[in-house]
């Protein structure tokens, strides 16, 4: 997982060294990922530990699923791989944000 260094600092939290800001955002997307709804596939609940996420949604994807959201294109939902592609804190941020409970209660609400 690799983090680019240049984006702001996270708020409540003071400039430090590139370092010290790429092991807090790992930090970070590690505890997102940890988190008992995102052990699993948003989409298809399947796969334990998925691999991927789609930033656009903030929510954690097996491989299988991940490939049809990239189909889908960079518009509807742009995919990383939590382990291989490099990460903004900005896209940290909207993985902390969303997450596989906040997706399914918003498409139960909505009735989708």
């Amino acid at each position: 997982m690799d983090v680019n260094p240049k984006s702001p600092p996270l708020p409540g939290r003071k400039q430090l060294s590139q370092g010290a800001q790429m092991h807090t955002i790992l930090g970070d997307l590690k505890h997102a990922m940890l988190q008992d709804d995102n052990r699993r596939c948003a989409e298809c609940r399947w796969e334990h530990s998925p691999q991927w996420a789609s930033v656009t949604y903030g929510v954690f994807l097996c491989s299988r699923c991940a490939a049809e959201h990239r189909k889908l294109g960079l518009e509807t939902s742009f995919v990383r791989s939590l382990s291989q592609d490099a990460w903004t804190r900005g896209q940290v941020e909207r993985m902390l944000a969303g997450g596989n409970r906040r997706i399914k209660g918003f498409l139960h609400k909505n009735q989708l």
